[in-house]
């Protein structure tokens, strides 16, 4: 305990604690805005994309032990059926494009397949001959909408025909669908022989790594996990162009701080370590061996980080709450930052050895 005392009253501890205190401060402030500008941008990317994966075999185990995964909906394997009042094809038509009418184009997915979920997929009641559709408002007129709703549409299913009357037409995040009532989508499902899902992820980053992690699942022409993404507006798009230049700033300013770190942390351990010498003289008159010197300054190094840990956590925190208070921001603390710290203390250890075993040479 007195060597403890001794050790943090002396100059070159105290000048230790006020440099690595604010370099700390500065790192976990750094990565703190570096994760939380990710995190936003990542949230506006993900809010306009939908990742399809089109099967032959049954993939539900897979999906649901998948930790990346929030949850999964299976499509029904709907396809156009005849030309009608509300859909039609235009390179089957002599008519040029008109917006009384929806190219069946628009609504077909992948593999000449329309996605096809339950109404409770869409969070609307729906009757047994009713259906919903998502289509993105760029594939037809908004205004002109009373030309499309309560008529009938043709859909083909397992070579049969099915019929059902459009009760509202809303937008997809991303990729174009329809929704039937629960009661036809159950009873529908037996039937179906393909094995295609709605999948949800935790984030914009997760999609892309299930999407690279799974692309060769099957080997046949079916198969395929696609990442559909829909043209953000301008002012989205400025957003997350601006916050991806700000972590990308964010990432070379932790570089410079975390160099300069190491730097003087070389630098201070080593006048630490110097400094120590004379206490290890008084030790081994003790009778203390060198590993027993080698605990005891490993001991008071680890006890110097956590004070600096606790010290910088503190410092950063009550800035990030002075900042989300005065600005609005929902910045927290990094776990990240828990993480630095490990490293900078196994970075210290491993200095504090290496000069050990050259001293000795």
């Amino acid at each position: 305990m007195i060597l403890i005392k001794g050790f943090l009253r002396k100059k070159t501890t105290k000048l230790y604690i006020k440099i690595f205190t604010i370099i700390f401060s500065v790192i976990f402030l750094i990565t703190s805005f570096q994760n939380y500008s990710f995190i936003i941008s990542d949230s506006l990317k993900y809010h306009n994309i939908d990742l399809i994966m089109y099967a032959k075999e049954d993939k539900d185990s897979l999906l649901k032990n998948q930790k990346r995964i929030k949850d999964f909906h299976q499509s029904l394997s709907f396809k156009p059926g005849k030309d009608n009042d509300v859909t039609y094809n235009l390179s089957n038509n002599t008519k040029s494009f008109n917006y009384e009418r929806i190219d069946w184009k628009y609504i077909i997915s992948h593999n000449n397949i329309i996605l096809t979920f339950p109404a409770s997929f869409c969070d609307v009641k729906l009757k047994d001959k009713e259906i919903l559709l998502a289509l993105d408002e760029t594939y037809y007129n908004p205004n002109n909408i009373r030309y499309y709703l309560n008529k009938e549409i043709n859909f083909e299913y397992n070579n049969k025909n099915i019929i059902l009357n459009l009760k509202n037409i809303i937008n997809p995040k991303a990729n174009n669908y329809i929704c039937i009532s629960d009661n036809l989508y159950n009873k529908l499902l037996l039937e179906e022989k393909n094995y295609i899902y709605e999948i949800n992820t935790e984030s914009y980053k997760k999609a892309q790594e299930l999407t690279n992690l799974w692309r060769n699942l099957e080997t046949n022409n079916f198969y395929n996990i696609i990442m559909f993404e829909s043209n953000r507006n301008n002012n989205t798009q400025e957003t997350i162009n601006r916050l991806e230049s700000l972590n990308k700033t964010l990432k070379y300013l932790s570089i410079i701080f975390i160099t300069l770190f190491l730097i003087i942390s070389i630098v201070t351990l080593k006048e630490m370590i110097f400094d120590e010498q004379k206490d290890f003289i008084i030790l081994k008159q003790l009778g203390y061996n060198k590993m027993q010197n080698s605990m005891i300054f490993i001991n008071k190094l680890l006890l110097l980080n956590i004070i600096l840990f606790v010290l910088s956590f503190l410092i950063t925190n009550i800035v990030l709450i002075l900042i989300n208070n005065l600005y609005g921001y929902k910045i927290v603390y990094s776990k990240e930052n828990f993480y630095i710290f490990i490293i900078f203390i196994f970075i210290e250890l491993l200095i504090y050895f290496f000069k050990k075993t050259f001293d000795t040479q």
